[in-house]
């Protein structure tokens, strides 16, 4: 039984499908090649299978898959060039910042250490300032010491000047006990003198006070010798005869003293020595 052949109308229906598929398959491939989908593929609200569907509305779209791949591979050759370019500009521009960054970070570093030197030069300057008052508070002191020293010996100088000549008043009115009281006195004075014995008025005042000592010495000796009678009695005032003790021991020490003792031992052992010396049986 042979198949009957197709009937007028199917070839006509098979005809309009072909025809369909022809222009589905040029549709996507024109859909491929425009910007529109590109403009999809942009959108943050992209759908894959939205986008497919576009292409390839139908079965009969199939015929340009090809195409389209191509198309859309060549538009992803594009949009990596585009890619690229944009992260060479942006690592150009990255580039250009951390240069920038860089001169600004030597910049601030000169300008930290300008600074930094010109605190040590003012340090420097304010140190040397520190050690130029130090030196003039060292000389102001150095001076002030010298003055008060200097004050000193004038003030002990005029008191010296001043007891000597009390004590040759004090030697002419025969006042003993206050020419002993003075000379002590006159002798812690000299002792301040004691490094200025070259100086011709230190040595002049120190040979006065010594001349004065003597003379009171050998006055209040006299004194004493003039206290006491030819057999040993004592016929002065007894007072004045302590005194001249005490002015005899001040003006020459123990030596005088001494001397005073064995002129009061002769004079009581007087009378002894001559019954001793007429009677040799005694």
């Amino acid at each position: 039984m042979s198949a009957a052949p197709p009937s007028r109308g199917s070839a006509s229906r098979s005809s309009t499908a072909s025809n369909a598929g022809v222009r589905g398959a040029r549709a996507a491939v024109s859909s491929a090649n425009t910007t529109s989908p590109t403009v999809h593929l942009d959108s943050a609200e992209f759908a894959t299978g939205r986008y497919v569907d576009r292409l390839f509305p139908d079965e009969a779209s199939l015929e340009g898959v090809d195409v389209a791949a191509e198309n859309l591979r060549r538009r992803l050759q594009v949009v990596t060039q585009d890619i690229r370019q944009l992260l060479r500009a942006q690592s150009n521009d990255n580039n250009k910042q951390q240069a920038q960054d860089l001169e600004a970070t030597k910049a601030a570093i000169g300008e930290l250490y300008t600074r930094i030197s010109e605190m040590k030069a003012k340090a420097r300057t304010s140190e040397r300032m520190v050690l130029d008052i130090t030196q003039d508070i060292k000389s102001l002191d150095s001076a002030k010491r010298n003055l008060t020293h200097t004050t000193t010996t004038m003030k002990r100088l005029q008191m010296l000047i001043g007891a000597i000549g009390q004590l040759r008043y004090l030697k002419e009115q025969s006042k003993y006990y206050e020419a002993s009281q003075l000379m002590q006195a006159i002798g812690g004075l000299r002792e301040g003198f004691a490094d200025f014995g070259r100086v011709r008025q230190i040595a002049a005042l120190n040979e006065s006070a010594d001349a004065l000592q003597r003379g009171l010495a050998s006055q209040a000796f006299q004194e004493v010798e003039r206290g006491f009678d030819s057999q040993g009695m004592l016929v002065g005032d007894p007072r004045v005869m302590r005194d001249a003790c005490l002015c005899a021991q001040a003006s020459l020490g123990d030596g005088q003293r001494d001397k005073f003792v064995v002129f009061y031992c002769d004079l009581q052992l007087r009378a002894y020595s001559a019954i001793f010396q007429l009677n040799d049986d005694v």
